[in-house]
Formats: C-alpha cells, sequence, structure tokens
C-alpha cells in the first residue's frame, strides 16, 4: 500500500496561524518592512488629520505594499488590492487587511512629495548601512517607456490645422447645399452632420491652441537663454584687446535668435496629451512614450537620481540628472558623471560644471565601433586626466583629450556596465514596461516608485552578498 500523506481541507486549525512562520527567514519581504520603518520617520505622508470618515490604513504599511508589489510585477491598484486575498507576503504586509483599489490609488496619487522623500531616506540609509559608499562616479542615461495612450490617437500641427480648414469647408458646402434643393425629399439629418464635424473642429482647435501655448513656454525659455547668451558674448567681447581696429571680435558660432513658430511636425495626443511620440533605441519603431532619465552610481548600481520628460532625446538632460542626485547623500571630493554621445553638448556640459565645481563630466563625442582597432591596442595613452585651465571652454576636442587618457577611458568603461543593467532589470525582471496613469506629473509618481523598488531590490541583494562574504 502506498505510503501517502494525508491531505485534510475539513479540519480547522487547533490554533491561530503566524504567517511570518509561512515566509522564509531571508525573505524579502522582511527587509522592506524593517526599511521603511527606518525611514519613516523622516516622511511625512498624507493623512486625514481632523480624523473624520472611515478609518484610514497605516501609511507605512501602504508604503511597504507598493513597494513589494512593484517589486513583484504588480502594477496596477486591482491586481494590489486582488494580491491582499491570495498571496502570502502580500497579506502579511497588510496582516490580513484588505485596502481596495481606490484606497491605494488615492495613496499614491496623494504621496507623491512623500515618495521622493523615501527614495532620498533610503539612500541615506544605503550610505549609514554600508550598502553604499560616497558617491564617487554617476552614469546618465534615459529610457523610453511607453505612455497609456495609442500613437495613433496623436496628430501633428499641420495636420490638425489642414483638418480644421477641411471640416469648415465641409461645413460651408453643406449649409449652401441644403439652400439649393429640397431636403424634405431627402434623409439626411443636417444639424447632426453639422454637429459632427463642428465637435471635430472644436478637439482639432484645442489640440492646436495646446501646441500654440506649449510653443510659447519654449519660446520665452529659448529666448531668456539667448540674451543671456549674448550678454556673456558682449561682455567677453568687452574684456578682448586683441582687435586693434576698434571692432568688436566675435568668437564661436554665432547664436540664432529663437523664433516663435510652431514646427509642423509637434504634436499633441488625445490620450495623454502630455506624452511624445518617440523612436525606441535603433530601431526604427516610433510609440507615444516618455523619457525617463536616471543617474546610477556606478559601484553599487543604485539609482541616486531620477525624473521624467517629455523630450525625446537626451541633450538638454545633463544638467538636470546631475542636479536630481540629492544633495544630503554623501559626496567625493571630485563626482565623475559619465554620459554617452546622446547627452554631449559643448555649451551644457561647460555650464554644469561652472554650477558644480565638484563634477567633471567624461561624455562620449560620437559612436564608436564595439572593441579595439589595432592601433588602439597598443596606442600608448597618458595616465591621468589633463591639466586643463580655470574658464576654459569646452569644446569636442576638449572632450576626446579626456577620453584619450587611461583615467578617463576607465571611468567611462563602468557606463555601459552600471546604468544599462539597471533598465534592463526595470523592464524584464520588474516587468515594468508601460505607465498606468497619464500626464507627467502622475507618471513622475509611478516612476519614483519603481526606482524606490528597484533601489529597495538592490539593498537587498548588497546586503546579502555582503553577508555571503562574511
Amino acid at each position: 500500500m502506498e505510503n501517502l500523506v494525508q491531505v485534510d481541507r475539513q479540519t480547522p486549525f487547533l490554533m491561530p496561524q503566524d504567517l511570518k512562520d509561512w515566509l522564509p527567514e531571508n525573505h524579502i519581504i522582511h527587509f522592506i518592512i524593517e526599511a521603511v520603518e527606518a525611514v519613516s520617520a523622516n516622511v511625512s505622508f498624507h493623512l486625514n488629520k481632523r480624523g473624520s470618515g472611515s478609518k484610514q490604513f497605516n501609511p507605512e504599511m501602504m508604503m511597504e505594499l507598493l513597494i513589494y508589489s512593484y517589486c513583484t510585477k504588480r502594477f496596477s491598484s486591482y491586481a494590489i488590492e486582488k494580491a491582499t486575498y491570495t498571496d502570502i507576503p502580500t497579506m502579511y504586509i497588510t496582516a490580513m487587511e484588505h485596502p481596495d483599489h481606490n484606497t491605494i490609488n488615492n495613496f499614491r496619487k496623494n504621496n507623491r512629495e512623500a515618495f521622493k522623500k523615501v527614495f532620498t531616506q533610503l539612500l541615506l540609509l544605503a550610505q549609514t548601512t554600508g550598502l553604499m559608499k560616497k558617491i564617487g562616479t554617476i552614469s546618465v542615461d534615459g529610457t523610453k517607456i511607453h505612455a497609456n495612450a495609442s500613437k495613433h490617437k496623436a496628430v501633428s500641427y499641420k495636420y490638425a490645422k489642414e483638418q480644421i480648414e477641411k471640416y469648415e469647408k465641409e461645413v460651408d458646402e453643406i449649409l449652401k447645399e441644403a439652400e439649393k434643393i429640397d431636403n424634405t425629399e431627402n434623409d439626411v439629418n443636417l444639424p447632426e452632420e453639422i454637429a459632427v464635424r463642428e465637435k471635430r473642429i472644436s478637439i482639432l482647435k484645442n489640440a492646436v491652441k495646446q501646441m500654440e501655448e506649449t510653443q510659447k513656454e519654449i519660446y520665452e525659455h529659448e529666448k531668456e537663454e539667448y540674451e543671456r547668451k549674448m550678454k556673456e558674448r558682449e561682455e567677453k567681447s568687452d574684456d578682448d584687446n586683441s582687435p586693434t581696429d576698434g571692432k568688436t571680435k566675435s568668437r564661436g558660432k554665432k547664436t540664432k535668435e529663437p523664433e516663435n513658430k510652431v514646427d509642423d511636425k509637434a504634436q499633441v495626443n488625445f490620450t495623454d496629451s502630455e506624452s511624445r511620440i518617440m523612436k525606441f533605441g535603433n530601431s526604427n519603431n516610433f510609440e507615444q512614450s516618455y523619457n525617463l532619465q536616471a543617474a546610477v552610481d556606478t559601484d553599487s548600481k543604485m539609482i541616486v537620481g531620477t525624473y521624467p520628460t517629455q523630450k525625446c532625446n537626451d541633450k538638454a538632460e545633463l544638467k538636470n540628472c546631475v542636479e536630481s542626485v540629492p544633495e544630503e547623500l554623501e559626496k567625493e571630493e571630485n563626482v565623475f558623471v559619465c554620459a554617452d554621445t546622446g547627452y554631449f553638448s559643448s555649451s551644457l556640459i561647460e555650464e554644469t560644471e561652472k554650477e558644480h565645481p565638484d563634477v567633471k563630466v567624461i561624455c562620449a563625442t560620437e559612436r564608436e565601433p564595439h572593441g579595439k582597432t589595432v592601433k588602439q591596442i597598443f596606442e600608448k595613452l597618458p595616465e591621468r586626466l589633463p591639466e586643463e585651465k580655470s574658464g576654459e571652454t569646452m569644446s569636442k576636442e576638449k572632450m576626446r583629450t579626456r577620453l584619450k587618457t587611461q583615467e578617463g577611458q576607465k571611468i567611462y568603461s563602468k557606463r555601459k556596465t552600471s546604468v544599462e543593467p539597471v533598465f534592463g532589470i526595470i523592464k524584464r525582471v520588474m516587468g515594468f514596461r508601460q505607465f498606468l496613469m497619464r500626464g507627467l506629473e502622475n507618471i513622475g509618481i509611478e516612476w519614483d516608485l519603481v526606482t524606490i523598488s528597484y533601489n529597495v531590490s538592490r539593498m537587498y541583494a548588497l546586503k546579502n552578498l555582503s553577508l555571503a562574504k562574511m
């Protein structure tokens, strides 16, 4: 006779069960709870302090619930609510309570500033516990994440104006034709036909207005930047005594004055008007997306700075990326910033280093083939980065000189092994490939939760790694 383990689902437990006994001692859930409890004293979560209405769930528990859910590919508030009934670690977090999807979604929407504080406090905790050292080298990069909108629901400025003209013409033609013939013999509902076209005109006009308002904001910013550069150019010209004919000598490429004109290719999406059609990597695929920026510590592989942007490329993001790193974090006396060729902008690198004297940028100036040529193998490079005079103008040649040193190449080589794998883990391991919410502010909340969850997972891995070495 077979010796089988008896399966008895009818007899109740004699004593209450402790869910903690159902989880391994080294389960990530214990680490998440400890980490959130350690930082929550310095974080102010959104609460109804009047005490009116239904009882509120503990914000620490809600934070732990979101972090664990994002770590385990649960991003929807419906999926998280369901897990409070079916998933043992989730049930352990909530102590068998069941916040509904509206409660989860409201907590997520109402705590944007708290999430930013949690992000910073977790990094400080990592430094305090030795999981992350002082920041010495960071790598910056951007990745595209799908918006909760279809690219087929987008319209360009030029096309929108053409369609407005087309529908207005159709309305005029319908009215003129109706005057010529006796419409009582035709089964045509004129008011309905006109209303359909007028509704489309109204939607398209709103889209055009939005694009024009966006362009106005861009123009005002570019004009201010242009005036600042022209003022600096004039001041430099006044200080330059080299011309002998008394004429002003201009240096460098002449700055082009911005125009307050909407580009025909400017676009707006009817589902998520703040998202943009962006190219994905080196492929020819264009999708409705957001551009997510991240600064990653090359030693610990933790995200130390992050923010979302609508811009389709990274050309203007270097300074913003550097400034997204919280000031509270401990840093080395000199911080190196690695960036790929998409970030290269002479003026922006110069401005970043001028405003942040402790920062030195190592940025590729052009795409290079993988591997080394025979010439590069035998090329003897200087050991250290070159000595540079203060106030020296940044140029491609100057940046190439930095990269053509052993120190420069060693620093830059860390970029691909730090920031790019982080995006790979977020997309493939955590499974985050599309936003659920819409609008730049809302997707910023989601991205904050993604980066917090990634950092907690990374801290957990670093802790296990250090224990294994003991």
